[in-house]
């Protein structure tokens, strides 16, 4: 059965239904490489994929960012909750780095190499809270009036994640981070054009620092 596609109602963004992320072929997969390019943030309901699955899937987008020193550990949970139950504290070194997420960003512009895309799997959804927002940085450049284009078509500015935890007063420790630009803070330009559509749209947030 071909995958059902419906259009959220925003400037982006669509719901895909009738399909087994875990199972699928090349013809159900090329379906949603274009969906990803037509729509950019896909919604997948009700997929209950376990961490290997995630990353088969993951990897049809390219190879994966390494986010821990162990190769294996491909799949890293984002949460709140320790391993035994309990909860984070705010003083806990944890916590400090999370809480740099509550700020608009787009993921690792701070990283050697800029990721493609984000995929994440929701395992416990709390009633209320918990949302991540998404920004149609597309739109955002549409939005602009032609002078403002031209003014910023040739800038870049430098992205670091040192920097933008340092603005809410978290510093990473020596040994903590996992290749965060430790070459140098990359250049990012201001503006970025598509490989495959050619839609132009803003590299901004809160990791751009200068």
């Amino acid at each position: 059965m071909k995958p059902t596609i419906t259009p959220i109602d925003a400037s982006f963004g669509a719901t895909i239904t009738n399909i087994d992320l875990a199972t699928m072929d090349g013809a159900t997969w090329k379906c949603v490489e274009d969906a990803f390019h037509e729509y950019a943030a896909l919604v997948f309901p009700a997929q209950n994929l376990s961490a290997d699955d995630q990353v088969i899937f993951s990897n049809r987008f390219g190879d994966i960012e390494l986010l821990r020193a162990d190769p294996k550990a491909k799949a890293v949970p984002i949460s709140n909750e320790k391993p035994d139950g309990s909860v984070l504290k705010p003083d806990e070194e944890r916590f400090k780095s999370l809480r740099g997420n509550e700020g608009w960003h787009i993921d690792s512009t701070y990283m050697p190499l800029a990721a493609k895309a984000g995929v994440l799997s929701a395992k416990v959804v709390p009633p209320s809270g918990g949302e991540t927002e998404l920004a149609d940085m597309c739109a955002a450049y549409d939005a602009l009036d032609d002078d403002t284009k031209e003014r910023i078509k040739d800038l870049s500015a430098y992205h670091s994640l040192y920097a933008s935890q340092a603005k809410i007063g978290y510093t990473f420790k020596t040994g903590s981070g996992y290749g965060y630009h430790t070459k140098g803070a990359p250049l990012r330009p201001l503006v970025r054009t598509h490989p495959v559509t050619g839609r132009k749209s803003l590299c901004i947030g809160r990791h751009a620092y200068r």
